[in-house]
């Protein structure tokens, strides 16, 4: 039992780095898109920021 827990303990410290390292390139890649669809994509950038912001508050 105690193995399955450190398992898990490090597969969810894992995944919230990986989430976290993910995070600016996805930022650039949506700036990128926003120049091409102009405001109309605004709305997603402002929640995928609030989203990344989130995220990394909680790790």
């Amino acid at each position: 039992m105690k193995e399955q827990s450190t398992r898990s303990l490090l597969l969810g410290a894992a995944f919230l780095m990986a989430t976290s390292a993910i995070g600016p390139g996805f930022l650039t890649q949506t700036t990128h898109f926003t120049q091409q669809l102009a405001a109309s994509f605004g709305f997603v950038i402002l929640i995928s920021i609030i989203i990344d912001i989130g995220a990394q508050l909680n790790i």
